[in-house]
C-alpha cells in the first residue's frame, strides 16, 4: 500500500535510522495533526476529532471585531499541554544511532511548513492566529471551510465573495497577527482532496 512513500523516502534518505524513523512519525496518527497545529495552526476536522478524543485539543470562541463576519461567534481550538509534550516528546526525544546530518524530526517539519492546511473533504479546524488572520483577510478559502468540533457543520454560509488570497499576503498577515512564522516557513496554501472546496 505504502511501496511508492517507502521507495521515495528510501531513495532520498536510505533505509537506516532515519526512515525508520520517519516511517514511524508518519503512522503516528496524533502526531501530524498536533504539529500542523503547533506549525500551521490548521489542521483537518479528523485530525481534530483524533486530538480531541485524546483530551488534546479545546475549544474557544471569540466574536469577529471587523468585516462582513462583524459580530459573528466563530469557534476555534487550542491544543493542551499534554499535546505540546507529546509533539515534544516525538521531536526532542534521544534518538539512538541517528546520523548526524540528517535530523527526520526537522524533515518532517519542513514538509508540514509548506503548507497551512490539508483539507480531506470534512473541513477544517484553526487556531485564533490563522482564525484572525482570515478575518482579517476576508478569506473564504479558509473561513469557508471552518467546522464546528461538535457538529461538523460549516461556521460560515457563503457570502457570495471569494476573493483569492495570495501565499504572500497569508503569510505576511500571519506574522503581523501571531509572529508565529518564522524564516522556515515556504508556504501557505490548501491542500484540498474533497468535497469541501469551495465551489
Amino acid at each position: 500500500m505504502y511501496f511508492h512513500r517507502d521507495h521515495s523516502l528510501t531513495a532520498a534518505i536510505g533505509d537506516g535510522f532515519v526512515l525508520r524513523r520517519i516511517k514511524r512519525m508518519l503512522a503516528d496518527p496524533l502526531l501530524r495533526p498536533v504539529l500542523e497545529l503547533l506549525e500551521n495552526g490548521a489542521t483537518s476536522y479528523e485530525g481534530a476529532l483524533k486530538l480531541k478524543g485524546r483530551g488534546f485539543l479545546e475549544t474557544r470562541k471569540m466574536i469577529a471585531r471587523r468585516g462582513p463576519f462583524k459580530e459573528e461567534e466563530l469557534e476555534y481550538v487550542l491544543l493542551t499541554d499534554e499535546a505540546c509534550s507529546y509533539a515534544h516528546r516525538w521531536l526532542f526525544g534521544k534518538a539512538e544511532g541517528a546520523e548526524p546530518d540528517l535530523n527526520p524530526a526537522e524533515a518532517l517539519l519542513t514538509a508540514i511548513r509548506r503548507y497551512l492546511v490539508v483539507d480531506t473533504g470534512s473541513g477544517i479546524v484553526v487556531g485564533r492566529d490563522v482564525l484572525e488572520v482570515a478575518i482579517d483577510l476576508d478569506d473564504m478559502e479558509i473561513l469557508g471551510r471552518l467546522v464546528h468540533m461538535d457538529f461538523g457543520v460549516r461556521q460560515i454560509s457563503d457570502p457570495g465573495f471569494a476573493d483569492k488570497v495570495s501565499e504572500e499576503d497569508w503569510m505576511e498577515a500571519r506574522a503581523y497577527w501571531s509572529g508565529a512564522d518564522s524564516d522556515h516557513r515556504v508556504g501557505a496554501a490548501i491542500v484540498s482532496f474533497g468535497s469541501s472546496e469551495r465551489p
